[in-house]
């Protein structure tokens, strides 16, 4: 299971490709519920990678 969280930077590297997101806009999309998140204890929180990847696939345009 913990091979399928990732960590904030982690996401913003994922979600910015070859210019990652800063991690405060990965922040802002947890507060909004914009992509889910996991609480490990009181300051941990990893986001599931399959939630990144459709967050990712929702907002890129396919070029035919």
């Amino acid at each position: 299971m913990s091979a399928n969280l990732i960590t904030k930077q982690q996401a913003a590297e994922m979600i910015g490709g070859e210019k990652p997101v800063s991690v405060s806009f990965i922040n802002q999309l947890l507060a909004r519920r914009k992509l889910p998140k996991v609480r490990l204890s009181y300051k941990v929180c990893r986001i599931p990678r399959a939630a990144v990847e459709a967050f990712i696939a929702s907002r890129t345009e396919i070029a035919k």
